[in-house]
């Protein structure tokens, strides 16, 4: 097995995105980042982070891809910005009453999973 290596940078609410900005520019060497791919928890998140990597000069899917996570990519006026993995919002709802009304759990299992898709939006390489 390859070992993919990697880095993280985890913000809590009220952190501010200046944090990561730095991060991003700590680990930019002769104009290009560091990293070939940049994945967020959010689509929200993903779209202020392709707003400062344009910023600082980098491009994407050129020189980095990003993609989001939670398939929303809109954001009031804002254009969908990012390439996605759609989560079932619909069945995880339906899932999570069937389990608060469930009366025995006992007999539910330990673990659902729950199958999620990729829906490319102009952050990722196939879609250039």
């Amino acid at each position: 097995m390859r070992k993919v290596s990697y880095s993280s940078m985890r913000l809590n609410d009220g952190d501010g995105r200046e944090p990561f900005r730095e991060f991003l520019e700590n680990h930019i060497t002769n104009g290009k980042l560091d990293f070939d791919g940049i994945f967020c928890s959010t689509d929200h998140l993903a779209y202020h982070v392709h707003k400062m990597l344009t910023e600082l000069g980098i491009r994407v899917p050129g020189d980095v891809q990003l993609i989001g996570f939670d398939g929303i990519r809109v954001f009031g006026n804002e254009a969908p910005v990012c390439s996605t993995i759609v989560q079932p919002v619909q069945q995880i709802a339906e899932t999570a009453v069937d389990i608060l009304l469930t009366e025995d759990r006992t007999r539910l299992p330990a673990l659902m999973c729950l199958p999620v898709s990729y829906l490319p939006g102009g952050t990722t390489k196939e879609s250039i």
